[in-house]
């Protein structure tokens, strides 16, 4: 799971340093500010999300600009490119051993390009 996390996350370069359960919640934090930022055209400032991350403002923003050029600032994902990933994710829970819930949890990917206004906007 990390390598693909690694992967998907900074194709063009080496990370500069390890994914670990230590660390994984900064990836997070960082993916989640830059899609809310590239999808939405109202969204919290850095400082928010530093806060709910446990980190600062400082490193929020070293990390954000770190994931910008470690993706080359291509955040387009296409529908295809999602659906294999999500795809992936699905057969990796599947092999873990089950959580321990009282009631299942339901897997979700429905995402295909007719629903997709943020892709057509982007083609206009």
């Amino acid at each position: 799971m990390a390598e693909l996390a690694e992967t998907a996350v900074m194709p063009k370069r080496q990370s500069c340093f390890p994914l670990n359960s230590f660390n994984v919640h900064r990836l997070l934090i960082t993916s989640v500010l830059v899609s809310v930022k590239f999808m939405d055209d109202i969204y919290y400032n850095n400082a928010f999300y530093a806060k709910v991350g446990g980190i600062s403002t400082r490193e929020m923003n070293l990390l954000e600009v770190d994931f910008l050029f470690g993706l080359g600032f291509q955040l387009n994902v296409t529908p295809a490119t999602f659906h294999f990933y999500c795809s992936y994710l699905q057969r990796e829970m599947s092999i873990q051993s089950p959580l321990n819930i009282a009631r299942p949890l339901k897997i979700h990917c429905c995402f295909n390009e007719d629903e997709s206004t943020h892709q057509k906007r982007l083609a206009v």
